[in-house]
């Protein structure tokens, strides 16, 4: 499995909300939707806005099975139409950016299958069912302080937490239907922003 790391930084004019809004909300669905060789994704956005373009906007991750194969529009999308469809979107709000072909070394991982993926059911505190997780070579949180609320464990290890306005998982919650982390999360943003207002 081969990973990329993309470093985008965001086209001018945009502000960092409008880029942050647009790649969740609208990017990359479509490119979940569109992108037939993408195993795995995961869009980090940067949590410090910084005076010129030395800091990325965003680095995303993708689990491809070849870096290859996902840069060949022929390979990598169904038609033509569905590779033109993403590019113009990514051309719209996307500035300068680089890529990165990296290895991947896990120094403490979860024990996860060979293949690297493993799906996990815990409970988080207060709910009867228990939440679905996939864990893609990804580390569970080894030791937490005393302002750290752990909400979620599996096997007795911390997999999803919050200090302040920070929420952690040590698993993909957008790779399942389950949308509670999802709506924890804007939870924490309506919090903070009632406190801002």
């Amino acid at each position: 499995m081969d990973k990329l790391l993309f470093l985008f930084h965001r086209k001018d004019g945009l502000t960092r909300e409008e880029f942050f809004e647009h790649y969740l909300d609208v990017h990359a669905p479509l490119g979940m939707r569109l992108t037939v060789t993408m195993d795995g994704y995961t869009v980090n956005l940067v949590d410090t806005d910084t005076e010129g373009d030395a800091a990325p906007d965003a680095v995303t991750e993708i689990w491809t099975e070849s870096w290859a194969d996902f840069f060949d529009p022929g390979k990598s999308f169904a038609t033509p139409d569905d590779a033109q469809e993403l590019m113009a979107d990514h051309d719209s709000f996307i500035g300068p950016y680089d890529t990165y072909l990296v290895e991947e070394r896990v120094v403490r991982g979860s024990g996860a299958a060979p293949d690297g993926v493993k799906r996990i059911a815990c409970y988080v505190e207060g709910d009867a069912v228990p939440l679905r997780g996939v864990f893609i070579r990804a580390p569970w949180i080894e030791e937490a302080g005393p302002d750290v609320e752990i909400l979620a464990e599996h096997d007795g290890h911390p997999v999803l937490a919050r200090q302040g306005r920070i929420l952690v998982a040590a698993f993909h919650p957008e790779l399942t239907d389950d949308t509670r982390v999802h709506e924890r999360f804007l939870h924490v943003v309506e919090e903070v922003a009632h406190v801002r207002a």
